[in-house]
């Protein structure tokens, strides 16, 4: 589940739900801003579980660098 694409009908699905971290997650986003020839981007993000005490703010840093105009 890391880089997967599925195609349902009428949509065509990155899942890249396997473990999920900081580089996992931006890596995925970067890969999602690439696929230019498709017009609407739609991201569902979840939670990263397991960073320990840093979280909260590992949360907060991938958040800020999302970019909205590329999705």
């Amino acid at each position: 589940m890391r880089n997967e694409l599925v195609f349902a009908e009428g949509f065509t699905i990155l899942n890249d739900s396997y473990k999920s971290n900081p580089s996992s997650l931006l890596a995925a986003l970067d890969t999602l801003y690439s696929m230019k020839q498709y017009e609407q981007k739609i991201a569902v993000i979840g939670d990263m579980l397991g960073l320990g005490d840093e979280e909260i703010k590992m949360h907060e840093e991938i958040g800020e660098k999302i970019n909205p105009k590329e999705i």
